[in-house]
């Protein structure tokens, strides 16, 4: 994986799609089981097209070109656990999508969203890849103004990386989660998440803390479930059944 070089300082807005020979096809072992999907291999060279002339605009910085481990995690405790058919989710800020394919692999209705250009490109071919057409969708959405339908599980993973971020993700949440339903929140122990978790307490969330693990790179991915409070009979997370 290349370094992020770093980024000028005079902002701008411009949105580069990934060639073909700056993209490579992965496999990761998730619980047991094999998923392979597409991400930028040769990132260095990306960037160097995206940043001539100026900082890109905040929305349009290419955070999807990593696959940032906590989403293996996250992915590796849906595989684990039980099958998801009959139930709808929606993932935020996709990327590649990994968290949200492996919850279409267990059966469930899935909309991937993101909001630029290059994370829909990726997430499509990897549905494609995973031949999940029949069950996983992709489309643009900004999460600042979620515009779906409620579903049975939102998954957010690593998304939580600037503070201005959260109140827009919590409302998202709070917007697109039915009343029984659970949120999957995986986090890199940045931070900006203790803000988060008060945030959505004050929202009206329970926030459940899960397992945690350490990835091959050192980071510590942690993962969470919301709930509505006072709601009973809620959805369980993967990893609590």
């Amino acid at each position: 994986m290349g370094r992020c070089r770093p980024l000028p300082s005079v902002e701008r807005h411009l949105t580069i799609l990934p060639n073909r020979d700056e993209l490579t096809r992965k496999t990761f072992s998730l619980g047991g089981t094999d998923v392979s999907i597409w991400h930028l291999s040769e990132i260095d060279g990306f960037l160097g097209r995206l940043l001539p002339g100026g900082r890109p605009a905040d929305d349009d910085v290419p955070y999807y070109a990593w696959v940032w481990p906590v989403s293996t995690v996250l992915g590796a405790a849906i595989m684990r656990g039980p099958a998801l058919t009959g139930k709808t989710a929606i993932e935020l800020g996709c990327g590649h999508g990994l968290a949200g394919l492996c919850a279409g692999l267990k059966g469930a209705r899935v909309t991937l969203t993101d909001l630029q250009d290059g994370a829909i490109m990726l997430a499509r071919m990897n549905v494609e890849e995973l031949q999940l057409q029949d069950r996983v969708t992709v489309m643009k959405m900004d999460w600042r103004a979620p515009t779906l339908e409620r579903a049975d599980i939102i998954i957010c993973s690593d998304v939580i990386y600037q503070h201005r971020f959260i109140p827009a993700i919590v409302n998202a949440i709070w917007a697109l989660l039915k009343p029984k339903g659970v949120a999957l929140i995986a986090d890199a122990s940045r931070e900006y998440f203790p803000r988060f978790t008060e945030a959505a307490i004050n929202r009206g969330f329970r926030v459940d803390e899960g397992p945690s693990e350490r990835t091959e790179d050192g980071t510590v991915a942690r993962l969470y479930a919301l709930r509505h409070q006072d709601v009973r009979g809620t959805e369980k997370a993967p990893w609590e059944s």
